[in-house]
């Protein structure tokens, strides 16, 4: 069965999308960016977390009819097993430097 996976980010935060679009790159297209204020991703959330959720970023597999979401560490440890090693690395110097960026403006 195909696995479908979403991070599903803040739109309006500038360090969020940064991030968000390094993981789909990262990724090679396997991780799509989807913005929290998109109704997909609301939908998704939803199914994923019935018993309500937060506003922060996630990692979202559907597989078929059943989508779950992961965030903090699970979503860099499932992160880390979608995109390999190396690139995990490389993902997570770019998000500290995308950090210190926005710690230094």
């Amino acid at each position: 069965m195909t696995v479908a996976h979403h991070v599903v980010f803040d739109s309006q935060c500038d360090l969020c999308t940064e991030l968000a679009q390094r993981m789909a790159e990262h990724s090679g297209g396997r991780i799509v960016p989807l913005s929290i204020r998109d109704p997909r991703a609301i939908r998704l959330l939803d199914r994923a977390r019935p018993r309500g959720w937060v506003s922060q970023p996630y990692l979202v597999a559907v597989r078929g009819e059943r989508p779950s979401a992961v965030s903090g560490l699970r979503l860099a440890l499932r992160t880390a097993r979608l995109v390999g090693l190396a690139r995990s690395w490389s993902l997570l110097q770019a998000m500290r430097a995308a950090a210190r960026r926005r710690r230094d403006r």
